[in-house]
């Protein structure tokens, strides 16, 4: 009996452990639920990433935040857009990956972004 036991125990954490172990830092969810739960989990995402996925994200975020501006006198009017962040947009990307953010951003910005190397 405490045979059967200990092997369901060990098949149930043996499962576990193949469930969890894929590339768990693409699953981290962006969570809206107020400003500082976006900033917190906006972080996390972006720390879990490699540098270069870690920058198309960066850049995706700034995409969002400039959709539908057209000048860089709305920029100096308006001081959300000073200061970009995931706060400002976290409604639109609420529940998504990093590479959904990076994706709709794509699809939906029509905001041209370079990233030059130093």
């Amino acid at each position: 009996m405490l045979k059967k036991l200990l092997l369901t125990a060990c098949f149930a954490l043996a499962v576990t452990a193949c469930a969890t172990s894929g590339s768990s830092t693409s699953q981290i969810r962006l969570d809206a639920t107020s400003d500082a739960t976006a900033q917190s989990s906006f972080s996390a995402m972006s720390e879990a990433l490699p540098p270069e996925k870690r920058q198309e994200l960066l850049v995706a975020m700034l995409k969002l935040n400039l959709t539908g501006v057209n000048s860089a006198y709305e920029v100096v009017q308006n001081p959300d857009l000073q200061s970009p962040s995931i706060v400002r947009i976290k409604d639109q990307v609420a529940g998504m990956t990093a590479q959904e953010i990076i994706d709709l951003a794509d699809r939906t910005s029509s905001v041209k972004a370079e990233v030059t190397g130093q």
